[in-house]
């Protein structure tokens, strides 16, 4: 049996709905998160776009897993090293504030 998973969400916006000119999408991410003391249980989030699900995302201790839409049989699976590299390779470097 699965642990009781308590859900929060977020919205992302800015503030007057655009970027650099552009309209921006509404996003939402909703975290579930495990009740107690759970060693091996994955931090899951819902990702949303104008209300449509994204796909989820699960992380855990060896792997971080992106489940499109609403699939329940097919993820994308990489080691916190290789999303590291992804990140470096693909991602925008910004300034921390």
């Amino acid at each position: 049996m699965l642990p009781a998973r308590r859900k929060s969400s977020a919205s992302v916006a800015c503030t007057d709905g655009t970027w650099k000119g552009r309209s921006m999408a509404k996003h939402e991410v909703k975290l579930a998160l495990p009740q107690g003391l759970v060693i091996n249980t994955d931090v899951e989030f819902e990702v949303y776009s104008n209300g449509a699900k994204l796909g989820e995302l699960h992380v855990s201790r060896g792997t971080i897993d992106w489940r499109p839409g609403r699939s329940k049989k097919a993820e994308y699976r990489m080691t916190w090293e290789q999303f590291a590299d992804n990140m470096k390779a693909n991602g925008k470097l910004t300034k921390v504030v």
